[in-house]
């Protein structure tokens, strides 16, 4: 009896184990927020915002992610073919840069693009589509 225990206990295992390795591997939803809120922080760090262009930059944030998170689940829905999605991601975002030239000054904004161009030229340094670098500013990974 005591071996038939062992033998569950062990295949039990055998297919707990890899899904947590799985789930450990994609992130969970509260990290994948989390990381974003710490790439917004030290991206408004950087751009040294003060407090009432922050709220500007958040409020503006919190509306393109809002779309963008929209956009991306109507895909997955099947609502939106997937060969548009670039083309809406690329309206998204001009969107959005214009709505962040209202709030920053010319300094700032030459400085967010410059960040930006710089996480696009490393996803494509890597050539793995979903591997992208997140934002980690001066000191990062």
């Amino acid at each position: 009896m005591k071996l038939n225990i062992i033998k569950t206990v062990f295949v039990a295992l055998l297919f707990v184990l890899p899904l947590n390795v799985i789930g450990q591997q994609r992130g969970d939803r509260a990290s994948f927020e989390e990381r974003r809120k710490e790439q917004a922080e030290k991206l408004k760090k950087d751009l040294k915002l003060k407090k009432k262009q922050v709220e500007a930059f958040d409020k503006a944030s919190a509306s393109f992610n809002k779309k963008r998170t929209e956009l991306m689940q109507s895909m997955r829905d099947g609502t939106v073919a997937r060969e548009d999605i670039r083309e809406k991601m690329m309206k998204l975002n001009e969107g959005y840069e214009t709505e962040l030239k209202k709030v920053l000054d010319e300094k700032q904004f030459k400085k967010y693009k410059k960040i930006m161009e710089e996480q696009r030229a490393y996803r494509g340094q890597r050539g793995q589509r979903g591997q992208g670098r997140t934002y980690q500013g001066r000191g990062g990974r």
